[in-house]
């Protein structure tokens, strides 16, 4: 099911996208005039931050990092993780019952090819696993 907003495709849970469905919420109105990515400019800075050229294929974030090396960066005047911003950058919306694992357990890595959107259980017991080898 797509959205049912006016030339909008993207995938819908009942009648709106949940771009469309935030802007009802935080607007009162589907087609308040605010952009779907607000800042344009969190391309560029999502950039400034990556050391891409690591040889084991990670992106390295450079940026704000809290204590379990997660990084963060600032998109429409909130802090969101890095990892997150990078996936739905280049490869899709998250769902909002997912959560994404990083493949490469590198918590500090923003390449969306070493992530995958699952289930916070899931999440656990790959975590859980991978601590049991080392």
């Amino acid at each position: 099911m797509t959205c049912t907003v006016e030339r909008c495709d993207r995938p819908a849970r009942g009648a709106w996208c949940s771009a469309h469905r935030k802007r009802w919420e935080r607007y009162g109105d589907v087609k308040a005039d605010v952009p779907l990515r607000p800042y344009r400019d969190v391309e560029a800075s999502f950039w400034r931050k990556v050391n891409w050229r690591r040889a084991d294929g990670c992106w390295e974030w450079t940026g704000s990092r809290d204590r379990k090396g997660y990084g963060y960066i600032g998109v429409s005047g909130k802090s969101r993780r890095a990892h997150r911003v990078a996936y739905e950058l280049y490869v899709s919306r998250i769902p909002n019952d997912l959560t994404i694992d990083h493949l490469c357990r590198n918590t500090w890595c923003v390449n969306p090819l070493h992530m995958e959107p699952v289930s916070n259980a899931e999440n656990n017991r790959r975590g859980a696993a991978a601590r049991s080898q080392s």
